[in-house]
């Protein structure tokens, strides 16, 4: 089996060149539109693998959080809409 090199550039779709052309290292860049931009250009892996490395730091931090809370639902408090 061959495998085959390209040494042409990528092309990025368009959210992955608008995050490109944003490259700095000042706070005022992180902006939630920013962020947005970048999560929306990861993969279904690439974020599933994010979520669980962020849950693997909020466990390591807080191995409490495993063991769950005793809390109970409270009648009156949640309104159930319908469509008419």
């Amino acid at each position: 089996m061959r495998l085959r090199l390209s040494l042409a550039a990528p092309t990025l779709p368009p959210y992955h060149a608008a995050v490109a052309a944003q490259v700095g290292h000042g706070r005022d860049l992180e902006t939630a539109e920013a962020k947005a931009l970048w999560f929306q250009s990861l993969s279904f892996e690439e974020r599933i693998e994010l979520f669980c490395e962020v849950c693997d730091l909020a466990l390591a931090a807080h191995p409490e959080l495993l063991k769950g809370s005793d809390a109970q639902p409270v009648a009156g408090r949640v309104c159930v809409l319908t469509a008419p």
